[in-house]
């Protein structure tokens, strides 16, 4: 027995040299297992305190090269990556007053008499493409059925939406309902069709409620001599602009 135990002992020293504290004994087997597992459970002060030392090192330099900020959220970090990135974006700015588009040749063509406020019935990859600003209202008209009790867009562009599935897509000049009350749709359907006037859409625009809404116009038709005339007035005021710009005190 006293041999199996040097043979163990020394096996052990030779494949593991940290246990180097164990000690070799030539007493018997229950004295040699006794000693040898309260060394193992029992760790040295030296290898705490290495741990600890190296513990407080590892939490000095994390915190000397990490920012306080960055250690008190992680929130605010990716908030305020996100923020860089869009600002970094090439979006078109909204104007103030909430236009989506204008429709400049209504004004030159026709004779605008009254205007009136609609919505208008969109699909949500229309709504997407009027934000980028993919709306064009130039040779569009609104048609009301003889009945008076709708009415209708007719040959507006709504562009496509880039980042949307084919599933998805929409007609670019498909019918629009528009959404207005039935006797203003009646009143202005006896004066189409009494007067020869027409309806136009006049601009696009976001309400209060940032609703898409339509200002329709009840337009007469302009002669050759009124088109002159307001070519005239436009020239007028451009140029009464620029020579105030130029002279403002």
């Amino acid at each position: 027995m006293r041999r199996w135990t040097i043979f163990f002992s020394a096996s052990v020293l030779m494949l593991h040299p940290a246990l180097s504290f164990l000690s070799v004994t030539t007493t018997t087997t229950k004295a040699s297992n006794h000693s040898w597992r309260s060394s193992i459970a029992e760790p040295s002060t030296a290898n705490l305190s290495v741990n600890n030392s190296l513990r407080r090192m590892m939490i000095t330099t994390s915190s000397d090269t990490i920012p306080s900020s960055f250690l008190s959220s992680s929130f605010s970090f990716s908030s305020s990556r996100t923020r860089l990135y869009a600002k970094s974006g090439t979006k078109k700015k909204k104007p103030k007053d909430g236009t989506i588009c204008v429709n400049r040749r209504a004004r030159f063509q026709y004779e605008i008499i009254e205007t009136l406020q609609a919505g208008i019935s969109l699909k949500g990859t229309e709504v997407k493409s009027i934000r980028d600003g993919k709306m064009n209202l130039q040779d569009s008209f609104v048609k009301i059925d003889k009945n008076g009790r709708s009415a209708s867009l007719m040959n507006c562009h709504i562009g496509k939406h880039t980042m949307s599935g084919a599933y998805f897509q929409h007609d670019e000049r498909r019918i629009r309902p528009l959404l207005i009350h039935k006797s203003e749709a009646r009143k202005w359907l006896q004066r189409t069709e009494q007067a020869g006037m027409t309806i136009v859409p006049l601009k696009a625009y976001f309400n209060e409620d940032n609703r898409i809404k339509l200002q329709l116009g009840l337009a007469r038709g302009k002669n050759m001599r009124d088109k002159r005339a307001t070519i005239q007035e436009r020239d007028a005021k451009r140029e009464s602009s620029r020579i105030i710009k130029n002279f403002r005190i």
